[in-house]
């Protein structure tokens, strides 16, 4: 049994690995994703396992009001990514 993560291009992995399966950088050594949907949401990273047909969403923009909620569910992802994400989702981001 595996899993892994996806992502794609997106402001919120910017700096990042991404457009890919988001490999050993990311040092995710479990995971689970979220069946999510909703008017709006805008996955960013997916995830998937083995012997399973449903695709999960683990990093999703969420529109709310004039602004976006970012969900993560990204689990053991080193310090210095998590930083990088948090930076990039600032409100105050360029182009955004």
């Amino acid at each position: 049994m595996g899993f892994w993560f996806f992502g794609r291009k997106h402001w919120l992995l910017e700096g990042l690995p991404s457009d890919g399966v988001l490999d050993w950088p990311y040092q995710i050594t479990s995971g689970n994703g979220l069946l999510l949907s909703g008017t709006g949401v805008e996955p960013v990273v997916g995830y998937g396992k083995n012997h399973d047909p449903n695709v999960g969403v683990a990093a999703a923009v969420i529109p709310c009001g004039r602004g976006e909620i970012v969900l993560l569910a990204l689990p053991g992802l080193m310090d210095s990514f998590v930083s990088m994400l948090l930076a990039n989702s600032n409100p105050l981001r360029q182009g955004g």
